[in-house]
């Protein structure tokens, strides 16, 4: 799996292979990091045209966070080379939007889960659209 972006000159990927961005010549591995403690806000990637009110309830429930404004599925790809925490995904995306970046954030060491915990699932591809879904880079405040 792989996710290209032409206008911002990055590609990942996931595979058997190591995950690697490339860099013009360089290649690093990406892991994701997670919230470093306790007294961090959470770095939080959100859609800068998709607010709601669910979101809003969401990040009041997540707690102290600041908000990094971002448009298109390049948001799972940041959490997976650890410049954000958490992503919540509160409103409609398709299949075809997610399931090459959640290989990739799953590579690295995140997670891609419904807000039941499940994990994102294209076992039924006849479904188009996905659940509300939130990407996590290490842990939810859930765990300890």
């Amino acid at each position: 799996m792989a996710v290209y972006a032409r206008e911002f000159s990055v590609e990942k990927k996931a595979d058997k292979s190591p995950l690697t961005e490339a860099d013009k010549s360089a290649h690093h591995t990406l892991h994701v990091v997670g919230k470093p403690d306790a007294n961090t806000p959470w770095r939080v990637l959100g859609s800068r045209s998709h607010p709601s009110p669910d979101l809003d309830d969401w990040l009041k429930q997540l707690g102290e966070h600041d908000m990094l404004p971002m448009g298109s599925s390049l948001k799972l790809c940041v959490i997976a080379e650890g410049k954000a925490d958490v992503y919540p995904r509160l409103a409609p995306t398709c299949l075809w939007d997610t399931g090459a970046a959640q290989a990739v954030v799953e590579q690295a060491g995140g997670r891609v889960e419904t807000l039941q915990g499940e994990p994102l699932s294209y076992a039924t591809p006849s479904e188009k659209l996905n659940p509300h879904f939130v990407v996590w880079g290490h842990r939810n405040p859930n765990e300890s």
